[in-house]
């Protein structure tokens, strides 16, 4: 697990802190829904899915980069560039998981929300 976080690199942090907040603040309205509360919500998912995509390119900015100021790493262009790829979807897979999570919460917080009304 702890590869996987390394494998994406320093945006992987931001991916996590704002899939963090998103989540809390889903679990907060699904204990108690508001629809006060689905702005804040709606706004970390935005963020946290433009964290992840930002991470995504940065990875793969890094990778082509690498390889192709390497000359060494260029008689093995093909396996390095998808081994890069594979690790440059780290912050998609962590970005994904949240923010399935988080809407998954959302989804029982608009049911009870409906339900009280």
């Amino acid at each position: 697990m702890l590869q996987f976080f390394v494998n994406g690199g320093l945006p992987m942090v931001f991916v996590l802190a704002l899939g963090l907040f998103g989540l809390v603040s889903a679990a907060r309205f699904m204990r108690s829904p508001d629809r006060k509360r689905v702005s804040t919500v709606v706004a970390l998912s935005v963020a946290t899915g433009f964290a992840t995509l930002t991470g995504i390119a940065a990875d793969l900015a890094t990778v082509g980069h690498v390889v192709a100021q390497n000359e060494g790493l260029q008689e093995k262009a093909l396996a390095v560039v998808l081994q890069g790829f594979s690790e440059s979807m780290s912050p998609a897979i962590l970005g994904g998981t949240l923010l399935c999570l988080t809407w998954m919460l959302m989804a029982v917080g608009f049911r009870r929300l409906s339900a009280m009304t």
